[in-house]
Formats: structure tokens, C-alpha cells, sequence
């Protein structure tokens, strides 16, 4: 899979403009998602995520400002955009709800059929995406309304999987599902892009779940990008996203506090195996300077 980054140059975004109803949506952004990496954005409700996501894709103009895929103004051509979206996959929020074939194979084979796939090759992109997704070969010849909630979950993704983008754009994919079906579709996805080394971007509400699974992170608040880095980077800044009213992982919070009551702990602590280890660490060396004042 070719390594293709995807970034916004001084992109805003106003909903009804000129209207009594005028929103902006997002206000001169400027951002690059690196190739190969599984990028988390993070923000409110109402912060500009979605908004973001539907501009990667092509769904949304700009504006102002500009969209690259690789090199290329995606907008350069409008009349080919569509050309756009099978490089720039997107999964929206509760995409169940976009499932509409009579069985999950000819949902999954949808795109790949607009593209011109047919035939053995047709077939093997269906079998790949769907064991990408964790959907036996059994469940293609079933209707997807015969399916739970996370199957149809499943389906959607393969969907998009099946069309094998360079870009592959997640808004909220594990909302609704209960802990099991969340951590399964999540380390599916992270998976996948560890095999396809593709780009990812996982928009969630959940900062313990981009902490865990994303490379980097870009923050957003009131339509603009409070923050982004790398995981590590960010969240050694987690007061600032605390301070915004944001919500950061717990274990950072058991972290932070104990830092406030004295405790020398290193910053950017977010993830249980990251936190065990400091807390070793400060266990060791409170021994080591016991023996030696001893």
C-alpha cells in the first residue's frame, strides 16, 4: 500500500452561509495525517470532527482553503471527485444504517463493482474485506438485516475495506457497540492498518480509546485544532486538554495527581502497562535511596 498523507491548508467550513442559520463549522485549519499512520481526532460534540472527515472524503468543499491527497488539490478536478472518494474510504457514524443490499456479499462487493472489479478478483476482494472484518463465509449469503448491531457494523467496514483505499476515514466506529464489540472492532481496524500500512483516521469521542490505538493525535475544540502530535506529545500536555474541558485518559489523571501530591512521576503517562511500569520504577528507586540513607 503506497504511503499517501492527506492534509488541510487553511481549510474553514460555514454551514448556510449568508443565512440567519450560518454555522462555521471548522476555521482555518491546517493539519497533515502522515501516511502509514493511524491518526486519532478527538474533540466535543459540535467541534468540527465530522465535518473534517466528510471534507477528506470529498463529501464537503472547502469553503476556503485547500484539501491534499498526496500532492493533489482533490478539488483540482470537481468533475472526477469520485475518483477522490474510492482513494479516501469513509466510514460515517452508525453506518448499519447505510446497508441496503439483500445479502452482505453484493453489500461488501457494492463499491468494488464500481470500480469496475468483476469476476475471481471480485471474489477475492469480498473474502479479503470480510475476513479483515472477522465475517465467516457464511454470514455473505445472509441478508445484513439478519445481523446484530456489530456484524452490521462489520459489513460497513468491509464495504470500504473492499475497496482498498489509500485513506481509510472512521467516524466513531465502535459508538453503540457494548466493550466486547468496541475493543473487537478496534483492534480490527488497528490491525488492518498494520497489515495494509495504509492511513487511518479514527475520529472518537473516547480519549482511552485513541490513546490506545492511534500514533498520533490532533485535538480539536470550537472548530479549530487546540492540539496534535504524536501520542506521547500530546498527552504531555494534558493539562491544556483538561483545562479546555476535555477528557483525557484515566490512568493520565491517576498520573497527574499523584505529580500534584509530590510524587516524581515522568509526564505523558497513558496507557495501564505505561502507568505499571512508572509506578515499579518509583517503587524501585524509593528502595534504592532507603538503602543507601540506611
Amino acid at each position: 500500500m503506497k504511503l499517501t498523507d492527506i492534509r488541510l491548508e487553511n481549510v474553514s467550513y460555514i454551514y448556510s452561509p449568508n443565512t440567519p442559520f450560518q454555522k462555521e463549522a471548522l476555521e482555518n485549519i491546517n493539519i497533515t495525517f502522515k501516511g502509514g499512520k493511524l491518526t486519532g481526532i478527538i474533540g466535543h460534540t459540535g467541534s468540527g470532527k465530522s465535518t473534517l472527515a466528510q471534507l477528506l472524503n470529498g463529501l464537503l468543499k472547502p469553503t476556503s482553503g485547500k484539501v491534499y491527497l498526496g500532492d493533489t488539490d482533490i478539488w483540482e478536478k470537481p468533475k472526477e471527485i469520485n475518483k477522490i472518494r474510492y482513494k479516501v474510504g469513509l466510514v460515517f457514524q452508525y453506518p448499519e444504517y447505510q446497508l441496503f443490499e439483500e445479502t452482505v456479499y453484493e453489500d461488501i462487493a457494492y463499491g468494488p463493482k464500481n470500480m469496475g472489479v468483476s469476476g475471481d478478483n471480485l471474489n477475492r476482494t469480498v473474502s479479503e474485506a470480510a475476513d479483515f472484518v472477522g465475517l465467516t463465509p457464511d454470514l455473505l449469503k445472509k441478508s445484513p438485516f439478519e445481523l446484530s448491531g456489530g456484524e452490521k457494523r462489520r459489513v460497513a467496514l468491509a464495504g470500504v475495506i473492499a475497496m482498498e483505499p489509500e485513506v481509510l476515514v472512521l467516524d466513531e466506529p465502535a459508538a453503540g457497540l457494548d466493550p466486547r464489540g468496541r475493543t473487537e472492532i478496534l483492534e480490527r481496524i488497528r490491525n488492518y492498518q498494520k497489515q495494509k500500512n495504509n492511513t487511518i483516521i479514527l475520529i472518537s469521542h473516547s480519549m482511552e480509546d485513541i490513546s490506545e490505538y492511534a500514533d498520533e493525535i490532533a485535538v480539536l475544540k470550537n472548530s479549530k485544532v487546540l492540539c496534535s502530535g504524536t501520542v506521547d506529545t500530546v498527552f504531555r500536555n494534558a493539562e491544556l486538554i483538561r483545562s479546555n474541558g476535555l477528557a483525557i485518559p484515566k490512568i493520565t489523571e491517576i498520573m497527574l495527581e499523584l505529580k500534584h501530591r509530590g510524587f516524581p512521576v515522568s509526564d505523558g503517562i497513558y496507557t495501564t502497562s505505561d502507568a505499571h511500569k512508572e509506578i515499579i520504577r518509583l517503587i524501585n528507586s524509593y528502595k534504592k535511596n532507603g538503602e543507601n540513607n540506611a
